[in-house]
């Protein structure tokens, strides 16, 4: 894909340092075009654009920031920023999400690339030196999936390394798998169960994702299964022993082959249970110890009073 379509109508209050993308792929604001790419006309309050075009030369560029191609610019390598999604890298098709890079409190400018290409697909001019940027989507697509990278330049115009990769998930794209438990979705500490993702749409992998949890995602290819309705694929993740950790919400998606990081809809929730018999056994136990005790003390009054039971007896 393209790099995205871009008005100068973009401008960014100054004092967050974020921008917003709009229609197009990025939205009706602040998308860069191959086709009709904004001059830049000077310095305006929050953000500037400046073009790329595919020789990697910078037919709008500001003086004293692009004079040559990108390669040039690299010569001499600054730290390296961080990029990350809020709410998150996972989004459902159609929310918003916004990507931020972290640089340095030199940065004059904040370039966001995608799948690794040599050249920028947006970057963006920060006239007050701001350490951080953002670019926003304000509704997200299948589009957008996919790994992005940033890098920022330094007040003597070098460029920084680029920062890790982030790859960004979109979900919603296809209908959902279904998600079970086999033997059941109760078991016993320590014991072994299997969770079974099924679709007869997923040709790729499916992800097994425990909600909340800290642990990545799971991903695994399907295998083809039949009976006598229909064909589908169907994938079973193991999970054990089984300890207190394992309990939780977990749900599947699936994907395609052609197309790795759109998801389909979520599964329906599977709550995951465990039986501690251990302590159960204990309780137990203590339970009974505790009827012997009685019984003992009963006992021993019966014993240091036989007159009483005598002409109770009687009575």
């Amino acid at each position: 894909m393209g790099p995205p379509d871009f008005t100068d109508s973009a401008v960014e209050k100054p004092q967050d340092s974020g921008h917003s993308l709009g229609a197009g792929p990025w939205g009706r604001r602040g998308v860069l075009s191959p086709r009709s790419a904004p001059s830049v006309e000077g310095p305006r309050p929050g953000l500037e654009l400046l073009r790329v075009v595919g020789d990697g030369s910078h037919r709008n560029s500001l003086p004293g920031l692009c004079r040559g191609p990108w390669d040039h610019l690299q010569a001499e390598v600054v730290p390296k920023p961080s990029i990350w999604a809020k709410p998150g890298p996972m989004i459902t098709r159609g929310s918003p999400v916004t990507l931020w890079c972290q640089g340095s409190l030199q940065a004059t400018a904040y370039t966001l690339y995608r799948e690794r290409a040599p050249e920028p697909w947006v970057t963006r001019i920060t006239p007050n030196f701001s350490s951080k940027t953002s670019f926003h989507i304000e509704s997200s697509s299948s589009q957008h999936a996919g790994l992005y990278e940033c890098a920022y330049y330094t007040t003597e115009h070098k460029l920084s390394e680029r920062s890790d990769p982030l790859l960004l998930v979109v979900t919603g794209v296809d209908r959902a798998p279904s998600l079970s438990a086999q033997p059941s979705p109760v078991v016993a500490s320590g014991g072994s169960m299997s969770l079974v993702c099924r679709s007869q749409d997923t040709s790729g992998t499916f992800h097994l994702l425990k909600e909340g949890g800290a642990d990545p995602p799971r991903h695994m290819e399907p295998q083809s299964r039949s009976n006598a309705e229909s064909t589908y694929a169907q994938a079973t993740f193991p999970v054990g022993p089984v300890n207190s950790s394992h309990g939780g919400t977990y749900r599947c998606y699936g994907s395609s082959r052609s197309h790795p990081n759109q998801w389909s809809h979520p599964s329906d929730p599977l709550h995951l249970a465990f039986t501690d018999y251990t302590l159960e056994n204990l309780i137990r136990m203590g339970m009974a110890g505790l009827v012997l005790v009685v019984l003992g003390v009963l006992l021993f009054q019966a014993r240091n009073s036989p007159g009483r039971i005598h002409d109770a007896a009687r009575t």
